[in-house]
């Protein structure tokens, strides 16, 4: 029971996260469109992912070092960092490869990146 209702919940925010884009789905003209503001939806999703990826990391240097006498939560605190610095090589990686990616396949500019590769401010 309570796993059905988690799902319920899980699919209603779904769909009311889903609203604006059916209702802003005119804009979409082409597909090129809809490529673009894919991309620059996973744009944003990555630099998200990297800000949390960076707090993961810096968690686990404060535990390092806040617990310096116990070997264990030391130990633990150098698996975190590991394990967040390979998260940002992975999400660093893929963000790049998308783009790569759609660079080549619809022209040399990417949505959401200008030529020095720094993300735009969009208004």
């Amino acid at each position: 029971m309570y796993r059905r209702k988690n799902i319920q919940r899980f699919l209603i925010t779904i769909s009311l996260l889903g609203v604006p884009f059916v209702a802003g789905a005119q804009r979409f003209s082409d597909f090129r469109g809809v490529v673009d503001f894919l991309v620059s939806l996973f744009n944003e999703a990555v630099a998200l992912l990297i800000g949390l990826g960076v707090v993961y990391v810096l968690y686990g240097i404060m535990k390092t070092i806040l617990h310096s006498d116990n070997e264990k939560i030391r130990s633990d605190g150098r698996q975190v960092m590991l394990y967040g610095v390979i998260a940002l090589f992975v999400i660093v990686s893929m963000w790049g490869l998308v783009n790569v990616l759609v660079g080549t396949f619809f022209g040399g500019s990417v949505p959401g990146l200008s030529q020095s590769g720094y993300t735009e401010a969009s208004v």
